[in-house]
């Protein structure tokens, strides 16, 4: 039976240990983390009302996660392919102010986006489920794949989540940067 240090205990989290030392290193310099939508923040499923109207599921867990960065200095983007009202809700909801909405090149959009903050690409960290989440993965310093990503995506990723997109994936990226840059035993004393 492995015990653990009162202290080891208290900051268990069992997807952040024996991490390797480089995914540590990349998580460590972020500075902007930027997130596909659909699949990534929601599970992918596309609603529609028979009025036409689009919606779309978040977890809880996701928006909380992303809050706490932005809290400890990390900005935080949406990236997505698609135009939905319901993402700019969350967006809204969540004070995202680098929301980017009809992005066929997410790429560009990314370097775009990093140049106006003045920060470099290993300073970003991607988060995407599929193809067209590939290239701004490609110049990424940390490229995330959710669960239940493309093979293809998971492939070029520097580190895989365990849980699917919109059901708590993106909350453990943001749980993975702040241990790395060795904030979340402050975190975790902030909800005592």
């Amino acid at each position: 039976m492995l015990l653990l240090s009162y202290h080891q205990a208290e900051n268990h989290v069992p997807y952040l240990t024996n991490l390797p030392p480089d995914l540590l290193a990349r998580a460590a310099k972020i500075r902007l983390a930027a997130f596909d939508v659909d699949g990534t923040l929601t599970d992918g499923h596309l609603h529609y009302s028979e009025g036409g109207h689009e919606t779309k599921v978040f977890h809880v867990h996701d928006g909380l996660g992303l809050k706490r960065l932005q809290a400890n200095g990390v900005q935080v983007a949406f990236i997505t392919a698609r135009i939905s009202h319901p993402v700019a809700l969350r967006a809204e909801e969540l004070d995202i102010a680098h929301v980017y909405q009809g992005q066929r090149d997410k790429r560009s959009c990314l370097l775009q986006l990093l140049e106006a903050l003045n920060l470099s690409p290993e300073q970003a960290a991607f988060t995407g489920d599929d193809l067209p989440d590939l290239p701004p993965m490609h110049i990424a310093g940390l490229a995330v794949a959710v669960a239940n990503a493309h093979p293809w995506v998971a492939e070029a990723a520097h580190w895989q989540t365990r849980l699917s997109g919109g059901m708590g994936a993106a909350r453990e990226v943001a749980d993975l940067i702040l241990h790395a840059q060795g904030k979340a035993d402050a975190e975790r004393e902030r909800w005592r």
